[in-house]
């Protein structure tokens, strides 16, 4: 069949698909465009549209804190944040990696602060006392020679399901 480049078709489709910012809603409608074509008469539209509520979003923290005693100005950085954020009502969870995680046991040096700032082990215990979750990476814990039984009051160590539950849609994570 041979086409004209006159001709056009009577009817096309094409989606719209857009953002609601006030409702956070997705909508995705079907949207007829009609066009003339010599000897058929008005075509009929219909248009349908779906509206499918987006999911509710995570309003945690979650800090990656890598840096242990070789940078203690990351360290006190990522508690600041943590406590500001805090103060505010926002759920933290911070997760203690790479050389962090002895930074969350009971025999860190009490003295063991950055310049002027409050020691690590006091930041940490007011962390949480105003309810910051603390995990802290087993991988890493067994690279340190940390063990579960030598974790302050109020850390525990991670695993898959514990990152997955403070790792929803909406999270914001920062790292230090």
């Amino acid at each position: 069949m041979a086409t004209h480049s006159h001709q056009r078709p009577t009817r096309a489709r094409r989606s719209v698909v857009a953002l609601v910012a006030g409702g956070f809603a997705l909508t995705a409608a079907a949207l007829p465009l009609t066009a003339c074509d010599p000897g058929v008469g008005p075509t009929t539209t219909t248009t349908t549209s779906t509206t499918v509520p987006a999911p509710a979003l995570s309003n945690v923290l979650y800090i990656n804190l890598q840096s242990g005693r070789e940078d203690l100005h990351r360290v006190n950085m990522a508690f600041q944040m943590a406590r500001g954020q805090r103060a505010l009502g926002r759920p933290v969870t911070m997760f203690f990696n790479i050389n962090a995680p002895e930074l969350a046991t009971t025999s860190l040096p009490e003295a063991l602060k950055w310049r002027d700032n409050d020691p690590i082990k006091t930041q940490l215990a007011a962390l949480i006392e105003s309810g910051v979750k603390i995990l802290v990476c087993p991988t890493c814990s067994a690279d340190q020679g940390v063990t579960a039984d030598q974790l302050v009051s109020g850390a525990r160590m991670a695993n898959p399901q514990l990152n997955a539950a403070e790792l929803q849609p909406g999270t914001v994570t920062m790292s230090y």
